[in-house]
């Protein structure tokens, strides 16, 4: 797959450039945005595995960006990474679909371990997807096999029947 894309959408500039220059150093490709808006725009046009969101953001909620991607793109990992420490709303969060709540000031040996195992989800989930895919695809042509294979057999059976007996010949058909 090559380097892992991350989105890291915060609206504090230092917290943007802190985590993009570590994510780098650790070898993926990142790109940032300042709002909910600004990161439905890069997600549409920089297709990122994984998004780190913020929740409190000027304009769109994070809740509702993280809304928003899981609709456009369920296959993209996301990872909220606020100031906000209440469990109901990490719980809200979980609930739509995010993988992970990290709560600031973030522990970077912690956010690579989420970022990693968020990753390894998307991967797997993708694979299972494809698996699903290849045999769903099996399932329908062994079905056209059989469906052939069966009307066939009653082709045949039809015909010897027809040989048997003169009486019944024209009859089936």
């Amino acid at each position: 797959m090559g380097k892992a894309k991350v989105l890291v959408v915060d609206d504090e500039p230092q917290v943007r450039e802190v985590l993009s220059r570590y994510l780098l150093s650790q070898g993926y490709e990142c790109s940032t945005a300042h709002d909910g808006t600004s990161a439905l725009r890069a997600a549409e046009t920089e297709q990122p595995h994984i998004v780190l969101l913020d929740i409190s953001m000027p304009g769109k909620s994070g809740i509702d960006v993280l809304k928003e991607l899981q609709a456009r793109y369920p296959d993209t990992a996301v990872v909220m990474v606020t100031a906000i420490a209440d469990i109901n709303v990490a719980i809200d969060a979980m609930r739509n679909g995010a993988y992970d709540y990290l709560v600031k000031p973030i522990d970077l040996n912690m956010l690579l371990i989420s970022v990693e195992r968020a990753l390894e989800r998307r991967r797997l989930l993708l694979e299972n997807k494809e698996y699903q895919l290849h045999l769903e695809k099996k399932v329908e042509e062994q079905t056209n096999q059989i469906r052939l294979t069966f009307l066939g057999t009653i082709s045949a059976l039809v015909q010897a029947l027809e040989t048997k007996d003169a009486y019944t010949r024209g009859i089936q058909k």
